[in-house]
């Protein structure tokens, strides 16, 4: 009997991203749905490659996304409550990436870093579309 490996949750929670994809779809927000599937793509690609390939495309295609963010963001003149919301997991996702996944653990804090960078790239939509 064969037994399933345990995907790896910094590998998995790529998947948070489908929300914040399906929005950028939804409302007609192409760059944000093409830099969306690019993060989930390379994201995904540099994880099953235990992280020893695809380092620039991952890096490259997260950085466009935050570029983009802060453009939704400005486009939607920073209305709140969204981008005051999308500033609050950006200040949580930097303590996972820079403090506690160096702490070890980094599975599950690198998975909730890819879960705080959905919510960002969601609130951000929302603060351009409402």
């Amino acid at each position: 009997m064969t037994s399933l490996k345990r995907i790896p949750f910094k590998l998995s929670s790529n998947a948070f991203y489908i929300a914040p994809f399906v929005l950028a779809v939804y409302w007609h927000l192409w760059p944000s749905a093409v830099l969306i599937l690019a993060v989930i793509s390379f994201g995904c690609l540099y994880h099953l490659s235990n992280e020893r390939y695809f380092f620039v495309p991952d890096r490259v295609s997260a950085l466009l996304l935050i570029v983009w963010n802060l453009v939704l963001c400005y486009l939607g003149a920073f209305k709140a409550p969204y981008f005051w919301i999308a500033v609050l997991f950006a200040l949580l996702s930097f303590l996972y990436h820079f403090y506690l996944q160096e702490k070890g653990q980094y599975d599950l804090n690198h998975g909730l870093w890819h879960l705080y960078g959905a919510l960002i790239t969601v609130f951000c939509i929302f603060t351009f579309v409402l």
